[in-house]
């Protein structure tokens, strides 16, 4: 089985005719929250039956968040679960919003919105829009 193949597809040339705008947003950094917990760090706990000695009492497993709203309300939660439900990037301890090219058409339910992980990734597909354009006579300003 060949596990080397990457997804494509295709579009037909009215597509790239009744495209009216493409536009690009780079990534961000999410700054919304606070590390309580690193990876590895370890939380002891002692009690009057364990004579006040030093016990482990967790060793965390991924980074904990403290996640902050604007109107005072906060939550913890991990940082991998955190990305996945929206969607980001985790880099050196840090969340970055995923890199992104809308395209807008004169088409109803033509719009589209595409994600990517680097900006390199997302500027070279719209410059492969704007080529596509281009070619067939939708010249992109």
């Amino acid at each position: 089985m060949n596990t080397d193949m990457k997804a494509y597809s295709l579009e037909s040339d009215t597509f790239y005719k009744s495209i009216t705008r493409v536009s690009f947003t780079p990534i961000k950094e999410i700054t919304c929250f606070k590390i309580l917990h690193k990876k590895g760090d370890v939380e002891y706990g002692c009690n009057l039956f364990t004579g006040f000695k030093k016990k482990v009492k967790k060793i965390y497993t991924d980074n904990i968040i403290k996640v902050e709203y604007g109107c005072g309300e906060s939550y913890k939660t991990s940082m991998q679960k955190y990305a996945e439900r929206f969607k980001y990037l985790i880099k050196d301890d840090k969340l970055f919003s995923k890199a992104k090219v809308e395209i807008e058409t004169n088409i109803k339910g033509g719009d589209r919105t595409l994600s990517f992980d680097s900006n390199e990734d997302a500027i070279n597909h719209m410059n492969l829009v704007k080529q596509n354009c281009k070619t067939f006579g939708n010249t992109l300003i």
